[in-house]
């Protein structure tokens, strides 16, 4: 199989086996890999007994993690393609993002103003 860079439209073989790609080639993660790391996959989710977050390597009992909003942005749905930005095939974050910005719930409404009153 082949695939194509979307920015350069050059052409690479798939791999699947190696850690890297090569200077002809692009390295895939196979099925196989995703099901391995799942295994070792952090839980976002969740924190450890003492409330730090969960990594790879946390072990025992998981509680649910505690976190507070500051303010929302609205985006719109091009941010659907955020997978793309993790995975390198969209090279800028701001190529997928539109914020709509809400001067009732910006930043400086809901944290800044009210720290200066």
């Amino acid at each position: 199989m082949h695939w194509i860079d979307h920015y350069s439209e050059k052409t690479y073989r798939v791999i699947t086996r190696g850690h890297h790609s090569t200077a002809r080639s692009a390295r895939v993660k196979a099925y196989g890999d995703t099901l391995r790391d799942y295994e070792y996959h952090p839980a976002s989710k969740c924190s450890d007994s003492s409330g730090r977050p969960c990594t790879k390597q946390t072990i025992g009992l998981l509680q649910r993690r505690h976190f507070r909003i500051d303010y929302i942005v609205p985006i719109g749905k091009e941010s659907n393609n955020l997978e793309g930005v993790d995975a390198g095939v969209v090279h800028s974050e701001q190529e997928v993002y539109t914020n709509y910005p809400d001067t009732r719930h910006d930043e400086w409404t809901t944290r800044y103003l009210p720290a200066l009153r």
